[in-house]
């Protein structure tokens, strides 16, 4: 084989090494892509579920005015919940679910933000449809 031929096979190997070596560098930063309504608290980005908490599961008051959108929130903990993970913030309406300004469960972990009613400390906060 010509050394021309060599050349091209070593430029494909360190072609293909360096798009493996791209996408596994992508996928090991384990950051996600999906996007959905929230905000941001003391530098996290808390999950807006669009559920409502009922008023007997607020606890103590932990924020106010914080920004969201084009207005402000307050937060305050759920009884039984961590609040560095999960909370409540008074947010104008942002789901057909709840059509009022309320108490709305929010979350850093995505799942208890986006499906608070498939994990039953969360489930239990919230008002019953």
């Amino acid at each position: 084989m010509s050394s021309t031929g060599y050349r091209a096979i070593a430029g494909a190997i360190i072609a293909t090494l360096l798009a493996i070596s791209t996408l596994y560098w992508i996928h090991s930063r384990n950051e996600s892509t999906a996007n959905g309504t929230g905000l941001t608290y003391n530098s996290v980005f808390y999950w807006a579920s669009g559920a409502e908490v009922r008023s007997d599961a607020l606890g103590k008051d932990i924020a106010t005015a914080v920004p969201f959108q084009d207005t402000t929130a307050n937060l305050r903990e759920i009884k039984g919940l961590d609040p560095n993970v999960t909370m409540a913030a008074w947010l104008p309406m942002i789901s057909s679910q709840v059509p009022r300004p309320s108490w709305i469960l929010i979350s850093t972990d995505q799942g208890r933000g986006t499906n608070p009613q498939a994990f039953p400390d969360t489930s239990a906060a919230l008002v019953k449809p």
